[in-house]
């Protein structure tokens, strides 16, 4: 359905269709794509030549009109690999099913379209709406299903020690773009869901934190001025590991690979510190977040670099945590919950505004009745006895303010009482059993009330009240 008008400077076609293509692209060292190769560089070394003085200026020839009713492609695959990272990750993009109507040049029209296609093995996008090239105009809603996160492993930082064994991706947003003379102007709104989550553990490569889901329901976010504000975030049946080694690395401090250190030069350089001057730093991002809630969380924790392993778990980790916002001023409200051991209660209410420049904090926990025979294999390795009973509860107070900290420690042990000497290299030689008597009032219990106060950016705490 071609037509061209030469006088008019006007080209119509009816359709452009690519139906079954193939394309394989990839990454090369030099950050440029394998299909780019095939196109010849511009090379232009010849100077330009001095135009005369009596030449008059050129008359401007007026561009072409183009107008295509319909592009469309069928069953498209492109594989896209990078041979340039271990493994030579590749994402398989395929059945991409592609339509354009009505698209125009030089001037532009809003002309709907459609892509749909299919990623990996399971993974489905779907994306539909109008778009204008000239000025930039995009409406258009879209929506991913199942994208297998563990595909991807491969193209995560080089920094990043983690593995994914599974976890799959949901989204349904609409999205809309608007090209400005001074910015682009944008936004997007809907849901998104990361169910099924599987990290494992760098040490051992077992499970360190699942979850059944996380929900972020309506989203709204926009680019210039940059804001997002959430609605409610959901996170259910999560279970996080946290373990110590016996060669005493923790597994969380595993999560990013250690940086080699350059070998020092003979004499360091002296470095040059600006003052800071003030700058347009332009308005900050607008946060916000109603809830926060988290529901059916197990925490475990173990202990092997003891001699006798240690092992401890949270269970029924839960709680809320309502009106996160950067806005100066804002607080927000918190009330966790959980069980150790499926007896002791923890409990931590307040307010905190971490979202804001200046950490504002107000906390209280309190950790009740908390079997201390279990604690056996840190007092037979650190003091040299077991424990043969004791209660501990634990009252503490956090203010956090204007980088100040005011906080307060009330801790009470009950009929606290040491059982059988162990010999151990570790144990320290201090009187420990004439220190838990002296400290120990007339009905068996130790009561202490240990305050902490100081300034943030410069640490000088009082200890007094410690000693």
């Amino acid at each position: 359905g071609i037509g061209v008008d030469l006088p008019a400077q006007r080209l119509e076609v009816g359709s452009v269709k690519l139906k079954d293509g193939d394309l394989k692209a990839t990454l090369l060292t030099d950050g440029t794509v394998s299909p780019l190769g095939l196109l010849r560089p511009q090379v232009n070394d010849a100077k330009e030549p001095e135009a005369p003085v009596t030449a008059q200026p050129a008359e401007e020839t007026a561009p072409w009109k183009i107008q295509v009713d319909a592009i469309t492609t069928d069953n498209l695959n492109i594989l896209f690999a990078d041979p340039t990272r271990e493994g030579s990750p590749s994402v398989n993009l395929h059945q991409i099913n592609f339509s354009l109507q009505n698209m125009s040049a030089p001037e532009s029209q809003q002309s709907p379209f459609t892509l749909a296609m299919n990623i990996a093995e399971k993974g489905t996008f779907t994306i539909d709406g109008t778009v204008a090239h000239s000025p930039l105009r995009l409406k258009a809603e879209t929506q991913l299903k199942n994208l297998n996160l563990a595909d991807y492993n491969g193209f995560l930082p080089d920094n990043i020690n983690l593995t994914l064994a599974d976890g799959k991706l949901y989204s349904t947003l609409s999205l809309w773009l608007e090209e400005q003379p001074e910015a682009l102007a944008g936004g997007f709104k809907g849901d998104l869901a990361l169910n099924s989550l599987s990290m494992l553990d760098p040490l051992d490569q077992s499970e360190m934190l699942t979850w059944e889901s996380l929900q972020l329901s309506n989203i709204d976010g926009t680019l210039s001025p940059v804001a997002l504000g959430v609605k409610a975030i959901t996170l259910s049946n999560y279970s996080a590991k946290i373990q110590i080694t016996p060669d005493g690395r923790i597994n969380l401090q595993s999560v990013t690979k250690e940086e080699q250190d350059a070998e020092p030069s003979a004499e360091p350089e002296k470095q040059v510190v600006d003052s800071p001057t003030e700058k347009e730093t332009g308005p900050q991002p607008d946060i916000r977040i109603d809830t926060v809630t988290l529901q059916g969380g197990t925490v475990s924790f173990n202990d092997r670099h003891l001699p006798t392993h240690f092992s401890t778990t949270m269970y029924k980790l839960g709680g809320r945590i309502s009106g996160l916002s950067s806005q100066q001023g804002m607080q927000a409200d918190v009330d966790l919950r959980g069980q150790l051991e499926n007896h002791s209660p923890l409990k931590i209410t307040g307010k905190i505004n971490p979202l804001q420049e200046d950490l504002y904090t107000d906390i209280k926990m309190s950790f009740e009745d908390i079997d201390l025979s279990p604690m056996s294999t840190y007092s037979g390795t650190y003091l040299g006895y077991m424990i043969e009973k004791g209660k501990l509860h634990l009252n503490l107070n956090y203010l956090i303010e204007e980088r100040k900290i005011d906080a307060s420690n009330k801790v009470f042990i009950d009929q606290f009482t040491f059982g059988e000497k162990v010999e151990s290299e570790q144990a320290t030689s201090l009187p420990v059993s004439l220190a838990i008597a002296l400290l120990k009032d007339k009905d068996g219990g130790i009561n202490l009330d240990v305050p902490i106060s100081g300034d943030l950016n410069d640490p000088d705490f009082s200890i007094t009240g410690a000693i």
